[in-house]
Order: C-alpha cells, then structure tokens, then sequence
C-alpha cells in the first residue's frame, strides 16, 4: 500500500464511527505512533457537551451506558495527514487479517480503505 504523505485525508464520521476508531487504533507503540495515537485521541474523542447534545441521548446511570439516535446524528468532517491515515488503514487491514472486523467497523473500511480494498483519497 502507498500513500501519498503530502496529501490530507477527509472523512465524515459520526459519534459512533469515532469511538469504534478509537478503539480500533492501537494503545502504544513507539515514539511516533504514540504520537499519532495522541492526535487522534485527542481530536476524535468525544467532549461530555458533544455526548449530551446527540439527537435523543439517553443516559444510564446505573450501567453507565448511554444511547442516541445514530439516524438523526449529523456526521462530522475529519482530516486526516497521510501518517494518521496509514496507521488506522493498516489497523484496519490487521482486523481484516485476523477475521474481526465487525459491523461496527464497514463505514471506517469505506471511509479509509474503500469498497474495492484501495486506499481512499480525500477531498
């Protein structure tokens, strides 16, 4: 796989492709990862004022679950530099590898791999 690492990479993803991402991409690595890693978290991750203002949100204290409706939600606009998109691409190929890919994780194949397996460019 080669990717341009000049070019930026875009994708639209909702709250739950984001958290699926989060823990899709890896805890540690070295330096450089672990930096990556960091950026990612830290733009991704989901601020307690953006939970409580998806559409329905529904808290359970009780089990600390929470629910919305992922139908109504508006998706987000992320740009990715080549370096982020290579390290969830090839998370994302190491789940395929392995046979654990779930549903969860199709719209973050399509957003970053592409239907056809090809790594997908940006906007």
């Amino acid at each position: 796989m080669r990717i341009d690492h000049m070019t930026k990479y875009t994708a639209k993803l909702k709250a739950k492709d984001r958290i699926t991402l989060l823990e899709t991409i890896p805890k540690e690595g070295g330096i450089a990862t672990a930096r990556i890693i960091h950026e990612l978290r830290t733009r991704l991750g989901l601020a307690v004022k953006e939970i409580e203002g998806l559409p329905d949100f529904v808290s359970d204290p009780q089990s600390g679950a929470i629910r919305w409706d992922g139908d109504k939600e508006r998706a987000k606009s992320f740009t990715f530099s080549a370096f982020e998109q290579e390290l969830i691409v090839a998370s994302l190929r190491k789940l395929d590898e392995a046979t654990k890919l779930t549903p969860a994780h199709l719209p973050l194949w399509d957003a970053f791999v592409g239907s056809n397996g090809q790594v997908s460019a940006g906007e």
